[in-house]
């Protein structure tokens, strides 16, 4: 653009007043749509770039797993192996005996936003604390161990 100085200020390629002040507010509004435009660039890109990853809980260590014996290891054993569970409760596994197991309950979840991984382990106890078994569970693979 062709800017001289005029006697009221800056003249913009020698136009009348009221056309200098729409080219300024016109220049003005385009440079601040722009500013908006990348600044909302900036943020999209940068806000997909830390994406989160929400993890519930603390993986079970099924690995020990094995050092636990059925009808030997104690409740105790359980906890130092595996730390607290997230949660307890009890079964009837057969709807005819009336005989409930404890129910350990460790939890594990993973999400990034577009794929959640869950992995459950529940750990059987008889009345007196002591192991009888466990089952687990897996989103997306055998939390380690191999099938036998």
């Amino acid at each position: 653009m062709n800017f001289t100085k005029g006697i009221y200020g800056i003249s913009v390629m020698g136009l009348p007043m009221s056309n200098k002040l729409s080219i300024a507010f016109d220049t003005y509004f385009r440079y601040l749509h722009l500013v908006r435009f990348l600044t909302c660039l900036i943020a999209v890109i940068v806000l997909s770039a830390c994406s989160t990853t929400i993890k519930y809980g603390i993986p079970p260590n099924v690995s020990s797993l094995n050092k636990l014996q059925q009808g030997v290891s104690t409740k105790t054993d359980v906890l130092l192996l595996l730390g607290e569970p997230r949660g307890k409760g009890n079964t009837r596994l057969i709807a005819s005996n009336p005989y409930l197991f404890d129910i350990l309950f460790y939890e594990y979840s993973q999400s990034d936003g577009r794929n959640v991984s869950t992995k459950f382990l529940l750990i059987l106890m008889d009345k007196e604390d002591v192991y009888q078994g466990h089952l687990w569970f897996s989103s997306n693979d055998l939390m380690g161990m191999e099938l036998k």
